[in-house]
């Protein structure tokens, strides 16, 4: 340990630095003295077409995601008489999923823009969301290894979602990133509680209404994502 007087002397030299820096370096960043208020940097990002169909993206995937956290211990533990001890093996494995997506998709962004990333993990999304809803619609004894692995490409899809998505919103607002941030996480979140509302109310113990609520978040955000796209493209001139 330093003795008292050491750290008495290295604190004043901090401030002394700090003092000396404050009044004899000029300021370099550009001082803005009109700053808007928060709910003008709110409105700034909900006006913004193209973000909003990231947004969109983003809010519904999370929708996704939350309807398989609220459902799977149900129709884990229910419907397929999983133990409470192996039930967190087969919810683990789709956070390994995520990661080997995350990985994958951190190499890819090396060749490919994130905006084309974004639109494969919806795609894998759609397509694995309508094969789970169909299978378990028609199928009366589905099979736990088939579930599973339709759940897994599900879930493990969102990494290439959420990160793309992110990314791509935070672009359009370099100046306005934290209220970006704030509006994709608290907004996402609000989409995922409804959606585990959903799953509550419609749960039977069975993975129908998982499914419904997972195909459908997917298929909103798409959709939604396109709306605001074409709505971005009408408005601006060529």
């Amino acid at each position: 340990m330093l003795p008292a007087g050491m750290v008495f002397f290295f604190t004043h030299l901090y401030r002394d630095n700090h003092f000396f820096i404050y009044r004899n370096i000029p300021e370099t960043r550009a001082k803005n003295d009109h700053r808007p208020s928060a709910i003008q940097r709110y409105l700034a990002v909900l006006k913004h077409h193209q973000a909003l169909s990231y947004l969109f993206a983003l809010y519904f995937a999370y929708g996704g995601m939350f309807a398989f956290i609220t459902g799977s211990p149900s129709f884990y533990m229910v419907f397929f008489n999983i133990s409470e001890t192996i039930y967190p093996l087969f919810f683990g494995a789709n956070i390994v999923t995520m990661i080997v997506a995350n990985r994958i998709n951190v190499r890819l962004l090396r060749y490919c823009n994130p905006s084309y990333l974004l639109s494969l993990g919806q795609s894998i999304q759609l397509v694995t969301g309508v094969a789970l809803l169909s299978y378990v619609s028609i199928v009366d004894a589905p099979l736990l290894a088939v579930v599973v692995g339709l759940v897994m490409l599900f879930v493990g899809s969102q990494s290439f979602i959420v990160s793309n998505a992110t990314s791509s919103t935070i672009e359009f607002f370099p100046n306005n990133s934290g209220t970006a941030s704030a509006l994709l996480g608290s907004s996402g979140f609000a989409t995922g509680a409804l959606s585990c509302s959903i799953v509550g109310l419609l749960g039977d113990g069975k993975p129908m209404p998982m499914a419904l609520v997972m195909t459908g978040s997917i298929i909103m955000g798409i959709s939604l994502r396109f709306f605001m796209q074409r709505l971005n493209m009408l408005k601006t001139p060529e």
